[in-house]
């Protein structure tokens, strides 16, 4: 059960209204090129909100309450296409590092993204020099680099975006991965090299 009140999922409300007002017209571009902290600022709003231990109950009845479809749908939009800019922000900070490992090991939750690898190595029974496939892998593809790099398991990214494509590759060939994982072109029903 939650401790918190109705009064406080109010003000969580509120807040949320409040953010989705700003971000609700940005085109996709302006969230992706910003350079302004305040968009920074929401996302990490954001995360704190979705750490609150909040009823299950209310978090369902708010998510198929039709009166904040379009809430959340912005608000996911915003942290999806946020998380993607950090994430190619990243990638390119690995790219002009002389040690690009620290770069990645300061990457915002590199420390669970090990504790993630760690849980899908040892539940899904994989061995070493075994193969995982990820789709939408992206311009950093953490997951797999973490996975194959501390498990010594070997990697398959599939993206759909071209230069999300390249960046990866370019990624992995700096951090010297090439060799275990590689990133395709492609999506679920078609893939290219």
């Amino acid at each position: 059960m939650s401790n918190i009140t109705e009064t406080t999922i109010k003000i969580i409300m509120e807040e949320l209204l409040s953010i989705n007002s700003t971000i609700k017209d940005l085109k996709d571009q302006e969230i992706l090129q910003s350079t302004s902290n305040h968009l920074g600022t929401y996302f990490h709003r954001l995360d704190s909100l979705a750490a609150l231990d909040i009823d299950d109950q209310f978090a369902e009845e708010t998510i198929c309450n039709p009166e904040y479809n379009s809430l959340i749908k912005e608000i996911v939009r915003f942290r999806n296409l946020y998380s993607l800019k950090l994430e190619i922000e990243n990638a390119k900070s690995i790219l002009a590092s002389g040690n690009p490992w620290d770069v990645l090991h300061n990457f915002t939750h590199y420390h669970n993204y090990i504790q993630l690898s760690d849980t899908e190595f040892q539940e899904s029974e994989l061995k070493s020099g075994d193969t995982v496939v990820f789709l939408g892998s992206g311009p950093l593809p953490l997951t797999l680099i973490v996975l194959c790099h501390l498990h010594g398991l070997k990697g398959i990214g599939i993206e759909q975006d071209s230069d999300r494509v390249e960046l990866s590759r370019k990624v992995l060939e700096k951090l010297g991965l090439l060799d275990q994982i590689r990133i395709i072109h492609g999506n679920h029903v078609s893939s290219s090299k």
